[in-house]
């Protein structure tokens, strides 16, 4: 399990410019988290190439998911929808 995601993972980062991939980073995100505690609970992180691979890999990845959330916050489709229900609330 744990090489099948961490192998998916690192390739969605790889493709992070394409809008399929963006909506994964999070999703994904949250598997790593899951799985990087399963692993940190046993021995396998006695491995010091493995433990290396999973914390460059969880950076790069809170790093992207990071740049990602800011680009929505200053994009306009984020104003529109705030003003959209801003018009509905008022429409009530």
């Amino acid at each position: 399990m744990w090489n099948s995601q961490y192998s998916y993972a690192r390739d969605t980062l790889a493709q992070s410019n394409t809008p399929s991939a963006r909506g994964l980073l999070f999703p994904i995100f949250r598997c790593l988290t899951v799985l990087g505690k399963i692993v940190s609970t046993t021995s396998a992180l006695e491995d010091r190439r493995l433990r290396r691979d999973l914390q460059e890999t969880y950076v790069k990845l809170f790093d992207t998911v990071l740049s990602n959330i800011a680009k929505i916050v200053d994009s306009a489709t984020w104003e529109r929808g705030s003003k959209r229900d801003a018009s509905l609330t008022e429409g009530r």
